[in-house]
């Protein structure tokens, strides 16, 4: 057949990451957790990863969530 298996992490939220994928779920986890409201020196602490890092993921994620709005869920009455 030839066909080449292509992980599903290259082509998601999760590819062109140098960490652990169960580090970014880490990050993920503390950053929900928290109510968007924690720090991420809190999330720093808890990981051991680097600060830039974390804040590469969180900011990912805010991306990804304002993505994922619509107009007409910014439509207040």
């Amino acid at each position: 057949c030839g066909a080449k298996a292509v992980s599903m992490k290259n082509t998601s939220f999760f590819g062109g990451r140098k960490i652990p994928l169960h580090k970014v779920m880490m990050v993920i986890y503390f950053f929900l957790a928290s109510g968007f409201n924690g720090t991420n020196k809190q999330v720093i602490e808890s990981t051991k990863l680097a600060p830039d890092t974390v804040t590469d993921i969180i900011n990912d994620i805010y991306l990804l969530m304002e993505g994922d709005l619509k107009l007409e869920d910014m439509t207040i009455g």
